[in-house]
């Protein structure tokens, strides 16, 4: 049904089998069997990495994560008990202990993630699914104890990682045929690290929603939420309805270099691809790009690569729900009263999503009694130093800056001595690029947006 080129009913489909999962809870238990018997069933890396269609690979995330919330054992600590066991008697225990299969399906995520940097086109989907498996009380915890949090903190900044993970991931290059390659440039999976990075944490995430409707594979159209905040960036970034040579260098800029990793040299778009831009979309009598063209653009990456689309919508900063933000404005990845997955409530599952800002959530921790902190207790001193690092706020506050400013709030909270270890280094790092003779406005900014929290 994912390879069908006719999909009109693929909505419906999958509809149905979520339907199955709640009504007959074994199907669903044979769905997660077969995603984690890899050696007999492609699934997982098939959809997970080597799969090109990014409709299909969404789609199996979600039926995944709808599978996994049906099995998952209601105990939040079901996954921790089951740490010591070996593969072999996970395995074996998997078809009657819904604990058992819990953990063996999140530990084959946690090793999918070293996977990641020989598939960096095409692995967006894995981050999406720890993102959304961490509303799984057990599965988030579970994932806490496995020090996932430092190792997604090496896509954000690998030379500060230890030296077993540098390693860890180094093979996987090698067995990739990548090891002479340049340091790999995770640029464009920053947003989608930082989402899952932020659910770890217990800040809850927004999914994305579908950028085009449910037609065929040839014949494809935006959603109406989609086209209208496609429209908006084209009127901020056009002038008199159309866009020239100037306004589309101008707009490349904006988003190409939205979400670069800290360090990284600023991208610029090349003459060729603007004068493509031109030549292949329809054009204003004068010979500029119009909002058809735009469009029309705009649909075509929304076709075969979304997360462009994705990156220009966040750089204008429209969300995974297409609402726009002001991004000074703290508030949470996703709006909703639901308490924090992996500290001491539980957490519900439902898709409801109120709006709310995040100040609201620390105001009444505040006012607790209480005066212990809100970081979750499974993680490793490892993951807390990571989280103590500058480093990952200047990349988030650029790639994904609600995910990094809700990252900060539950860090730092009732914790004196990170926030005092973050403060001094983003004080020493002003001072030194003040002192600097060149120039760079950017860095200013992005550690100014920090020190204000």
């Amino acid at each position: 049904v994912l390879h069908c080129r006719e999909r009109e009913s693929m909505g419906a489909t999958v509809n149905t089998l979520r339907e199955c999962f709640e009504k007959y809870p074994h199907t669903a238990t044979w769905f997660v069997l077969k995603v984690t018997d890899f050696h007999n069933c492609p699934w997982f890396n098939d959809y997970l990495f080597y799969c090109t269609d990014t409709l299909a690979r969404a789609t199996f995330v979600q039926l995944l994560v709808q599978a996994v919330h049906v099995v998952a054992p209601n105990h939040p600590e079901a996954v921790l008990t089951m740490k010591h066991l070996k593969v072999l008697d996970l395995k074996n225990a998997a078809p009657s202990n819904p604990s058992a299969l819990i953990t063996l399906l999140t530990r084959q995520i946690v090793e999918g993630v070293f996977k990641v940097v020989g598939f960096i086109r095409t692995a967006d989907e894995l981050f999406t699914l720890i993102r959304d498996l961490c509303s799984i009380p057990s599965v988030c915890y579970g994932f806490q104890q496995m020090s996932l949090v430092s190792i997604l903190s090496y896509f954000i900044s690998p030379e500060s990682a230890s030296l077993k993970l540098k390693e860890l991931f180094d093979k996987n290059l090698i067995v990739n045929n990548r090891q002479g390659a340049v340091r790999v440039d995770f640029g464009n999976l920053l947003q989608s690290v930082f989402e899952a990075l932020a659910a770890l944490l217990g800040v809850p995430q927004l999914r994305k929603v579908n950028l085009l409707q449910d037609r065929s594979y040839w014949e494809t159209e935006l959603v109406p939420e989609a086209k209208e905040a496609l429209t908006i960036i084209f009127q901020e970034s056009s002038f008199n309805g159309g866009m020239d040579l100037n306004s589309i260098n101008a707009y490349f800029d904006r988003v190409t270099n939205f979400g670069i990793a800290s360090g990284q040299q600023p991208q610029k778009a090349t003459a060729l691809q603007v004068r493509n831009l031109l030549d292949r979309f329809s054009n204003t009598p004068d010979g500029r790009l119009s909002l058809e063209g735009f469009l029309q653009y705009q649909t075509d990456m929304a076709t075969h690569n979304p997360k462009n689309v994705w990156r220009d919508l966040n750089a204008f900063s429209f969300r995974n729900d297409l609402s726009r933000v002001q991004r000074s404005i703290v508030r949470t990845a996703a709006n909703t009263t639901q308490p924090f997955a992996g500290t001491n409530n539980a957490v519900q599952t439902s898709s409801t999503l109120p709006s709310a800002p995040m100040e609201t959530y620390f105001d009444a921790q505040a006012r607790n009694e209480s005066s212990s902190e809100i970081l979750p207790k499974y993680l490793s001193e490892s993951c807390r130093q990571c989280l103590s690092n500058i480093t990952l706020y200047e990349s988030g506050l650029n790639a994904s800056d609600i995910c990094a400013k809700a990252i900060a709030k539950v860090v730092c909270f009732k914790n004196e001595n990170t926030s005092k270890a973050l403060i001094q280094q983003a004080s020493a790092k002003l001072y030194a690029i003040s002192t600097e003779n060149t120039w760079n406005q950017q860095p200013i900014i992005i550690i100014m947006d920090f020190l204000k929290l």
